[in-house]
């Protein structure tokens, strides 16, 4: 499974953020608590392949140089990621935060339309 899976399944589940480090199964947060998805625990390979595949070579040498990197990511019509990689205990972990593509549509399909009602225009 690779991180592109992981984020659809953060997303299908409605979890803020997806957690992967080294000697753990990968873990989302869903309304406030961690919830352990039923996967294999991720190596230190399967993480540091899941960040590096994301990053352009110019985001390599930065995260590399500076041991930790935050940048944006997304997924083809479902959600924009804000990515967190960096180093924990020598090897790559990561967190990943997800913002709906259209915050309306999302919360309107959650029944959450008035939390996101825009005001009036002004002439």
């Amino acid at each position: 499974m690779n991180l592109v899976d992981l984020l659809r399944i953060s997303f299908e589940r409605e979890a803020t953020d997806l957690h992967l480090t080294v000697n753990s199964p990968p873990v989302l947060r869903i309304h406030g608590q961690l919830v352990f998805l039923d996967q294999k625990r991720l190596s230190a390979k399967d993480t540091e392949e899941m960040v590096m595949d994301l990053l352009s070579v110019e985001q390599k040498n930065v995260f590399e140089e500076k041991r930790s990197i935050d940048f944006g990511y997304s997924v083809d019509g479902l959600a924009r990621f804000r990515v967190n990689a960096f180093y924990q205990k020598g090897h790559v972990a990561t967190v990943c935060i997800s913002s709906p593509i259209c915050a309306t549509d999302w919360f309107s399909s959650r029944g959450r339309q008035e939390a996101v009602s825009q005001p009036p225009l002004r002439q």
